[in-house]
């Protein structure tokens, strides 16, 4: 698994760490037809003193998973609002109340405009920007040193990302810090800048109006946790349920990932962060007065220093939780994505001239109202249909 050796796209994260490390600055990037930068050595400039492949995280994977979950938590927030306003229970704003202090720099990924990078926050409510699920690849390329300056400097460093992202630091950083914290993300995959530049240009055109940015992830408040929202620069906004968004419904089928995705090595019980947050799925059980419908955070403590930020949350309802339940309905804890792989190349490659018209011509849209309206008819009558549809 050596991108520089194979060339294979799935050998490489596109974390950027490679260009960071190099001495004589030779390697580059080149985004592919998804936008996806990948590197490019200069041979002639090259050599041969292969830090970049010391530095690769996914060349060096197994010795960044030394961490596997201790314990395993429901969590959702106090305050509503904030419960509100985060993806699922709010464990990230929890996360941050117990990590920082005056001297924290905070890094996540944020939506600028039409498009997801990561940045700097130096206070939490700065680091607001950071909340809410993104469902695209994030630009990280120039961020590394940034947070080497900050944790050397003694300051405390929070960041979030993907467990690709979080390998990355570490395999940057060389070492590991007292004053940093890391926290994952439940990933299922991330697909790149070019698919939703076509999803943009799609919805420009059914609205003749000129997009500012999109709220991938809104709550309904009735346990529909993936509206979207399309602000206008014109200040309209749209919101799209479920069934109505080709973009996330492109993402439930697992057809536009990074092809690394889909063999990801980080995902596994051996983890690389302190932390890892995600949705938890299935939390109904957990009674009545959890209101499963505002959203439930589920919450790993993989290290001693993530345990001891659990300890002290404040302003929460938390409980155990087991993990085996957590990876029944979260399978990414402990294995990559699958999808056939003609299908996902199929797919790129028409989407990203015309992503909304690809969606249509696979009835994404379609199937997904049909399956809607089955919803409400009788489950005996709904699994004979279903029969009939397999047919």
């Amino acid at each position: 698994m050596n991108y520089f050796i194979t060339s294979d796209k799935k050998d490489c994260c596109s974390c950027g760490v490679c260009a960071q490390v190099c001495p004589k600055k030779c390697i580059t990037y080149e985004k592919d037809e998804c936008g996806i930068p990948y590197p490019v050595v200069n041979k002639e400039e090259c050599i041969n003193c292969k830090k970049c492949e010391k530095a690769c995280p996914l060349i060096n994977a197994e010795s960044l998973k030394q961490n596997t979950c201790e314990k395993s938590y429901a969590l959702i927030l106090d305050d509503e609002k904030k419960r509100a306003e985060s993806s699922s229970g709010g464990a990230f704003s929890a996360i941050m109340d117990a990590v920082c202090d005056d001297n924290t720099y905070i890094y996540g990924a944020e939506m600028s405009g039409c498009s997801v990078v990561h940045s700097e926050a130096s206070n939490i409510e700065e680091a607001g920007k950071f909340k809410k699920s993104k469902y695209i690849k994030s630009d990280t390329l120039g961020i590394w040193h940034s947070i080497k300056d900050r944790v050397e400097s003694g300051s405390k460093v929070l960041f979030s990302g993907t467990p690709c992202q979080v390998a990355a630091l570490k395999s940057f950083l060389g070492k590991d810090y007292d004053n940093l914290f890391t926290v994952e993300l439940v990933c299922h995959g991330v697909p790149g800048q070019a698919l939703f530049d076509s999803f943009v240009r799609g919805v420009e055109k059914k609205y003749k109006n000129k997009v500012k940015t999109v709220k991938m992830r809104i709550k309904d408040g009735k346990g529909d946790f993936y509206v979207s929202e399309i602000v206008f620069e014109n200040g309209r906004t749209k919101a799209l349920k479920t069934w109505q968004n080709p973009w996330m419904l492109a993402y439930s089928k697992k057809v536009m990932f990074m092809d690394s995705c889909y063999s990801c090595v980080f995902a596994s019980e051996k983890r690389t962060a302190d932390l890892t947050i995600g949705d938890l799925w299935g939390g109904e059980k957990l009674g009545e007065e959890w209101e499963f419908e505002k959203g439930v955070s589920l919450v790993l403590a993989n290290t001693v220093k993530g345990q001891a930020v659990i300890d002290n949350f404040t302003g929460v309802k938390i409980k155990d939780y087991d993990f085996a339940d957590a990876i029944k309905r979260n399978p990414n804890l402990v294995a990559p994505t699958k999808c056939n792989n003609n299908s996902v190349k199929a797919f790129r490659s028409s989407a990203v001239g015309d992503f909304i018209g690809t969606c249509k011509k696979n009835k994404y849209m379609f199937n997904a109202k049909i399956g809607r309206l089955l919803r409400f008819l009788p489950a005996p009558l709904r699994n004979k249909l279903k029969k009939i549809a397999k047919a």
